[in-house]
């Protein structure tokens, strides 16, 4: 039996053929050089990416029809045969949309009303003219008052500033309020003082009671605007009855003829004799006869 030689080998040993053989060594060169060049990848920091991988990529992420929780598919080089793992870092960083941030309205907050503090200034004023404060001047400042005019007596002081002091809202009250007698009053002290002389039988003022008259005018200017008062006449037991009727109301007159003469309205002064029908001394001496022609005011408004 004859049979035909084989085929000369590279290696004797292989059941390979040499054609096949050359194959092998062109594979294993292949996977030589593919290490070679990875390694050199490896140690440089780059790692080799398949040409494919865009495609890989792209088919991994999601695209921006189905995209959600705000990503978008990444669009990698087509052209380039290998892509590296940092290039493809940086693309899908680029790509990741963040979440639009919902903005909170802006809270208003209402501006904090003001009360208006109540104007208690009327409430005090009729507080005291009730109490008979004359001259009267208020001011406020929040709710403390301060009072200001006269008052006949420290009685008289006391009451108004409680009452002042009694208004609602009211916190306190400053007291300037100044204790003067009633005019009529100041008036007949000052006539008791230094009564107004007459010549005898006679409604004649003499000298030395101009300057009485004087004195009595100032005190009339003080009085309240719309304040009247009566001038009233008085005689001793002298005489009839009827003549120092008459005599009285002389006097009268003419005690107020000299208060108009030195600037006293004369729609301030009612003039009136009253004759002896008052007398302020009983007896019958000249001490009591002198007390007793005298002119004397009351208040009648």
């Amino acid at each position: 039996m004859t049979y035909a030689p084989k085929d000369k080998k590279l290696v004797p040993e292989w059941d390979y053929d040499e054609d096949e053989q050359v194959v092998i060594f062109g594979v294993l060169a292949l996977l030589v050089l593919g290490a070679l060049i990875g390694w050199n990848a490896w140690r440089s920091g780059d790692t080799v990416v398949d040409s494919d991988l865009p495609s890989a990529v792209s088919q991994v992420l999601p695209s921006n029809d189905g995209q959600s929780d705000g990503q978008a598919s990444v669009a990698l080089p087509v052209g380039s045969t290998s892509t590296t793992t940092t290039e493809v870092e940086a693309a899908v960083a680029t790509t990741t949309t963040e979440a639009p941030t919902t903005t909170e309205a802006p809270t208003t907050t209402e501006a904090p009303t003001t009360t208006e503090a109540p104007n208690l200034q009327p409430d005090v004023e009729a507080a005291l003219a009730a109490a008979g404060v004359q001259g009267m001047n208020v001011e406020m400042d929040g709710a403390v008052a301060t009072a200001r005019g006269t008052v006949a007596s420290e009685e008289a002081r006391v009451q108004a500033l409680a009452d002042a002091s009694a208004v609602p809202g009211v916190s306190s009250v400053i007291d300037e309020l100044e204790v003067v007698a009633p005019v009529a009053d100041r008036l007949n002290e000052l006539f008791e003082l230094d009564p107004i002389q007459f010549a005898t039988g006679s409604p004649e003022v003499l000298d030395p009671s101009f300057v009485t008259l004087n004195a009595a005018a100032e005190i009339l200017s003080t009085a309240p605007a719309g304040t009247r008062f009566e001038v009233q006449g008085y005689t001793d037991l002298a005489g009839s009855e009827s003549s120092n009727l008459v005599l009285s109301q002389e006097r009268a007159d003419a005690v107020t003829a000299y208060l108009v003469a030195n600037g006293v309205s004369a729609d301030v002064l009612v003039a009136k004799g009253y004759g002896e029908t008052s007398q302020f001394a009983e007896g019958d001496t000249a001490e009591d006869y002198e007390a007793n022609r005298r002119v004397r005011f009351e208040q009648l408004s």
